[in-house]
């Protein structure tokens, strides 16, 4: 098996149910030359930080490094 075996990915707690959850950033293989950015936004009605990708409100993350 050649090739990258991990793959780059946000882990994040939602505000709404305090449940963990990942978010797939692309793989180290990917050779398509597209740019994966993860960025966040300050939501001024709630006043919590949401994921701009998928307008998830968060109360943490990390970027982590998955097994394939």
């Amino acid at each position: 098996m050649g090739g990258y075996t991990k793959s780059t990915l946000l882990r994040y707690v939602r505000a709404d149910n305090r449940e963990t959850e990942d978010y797939r950033v692309g793989n180290c293989d990917d050779e398509s030359g597209e740019t994966h950015n993860v960025t966040f936004y300050c939501d001024f009605s709630t006043l919590q930080w949401r994921l701009t990708n998928n307008n998830v409100a968060v109360l943490t993350f990390n970027q982590v490094a998955k097994r394939i």
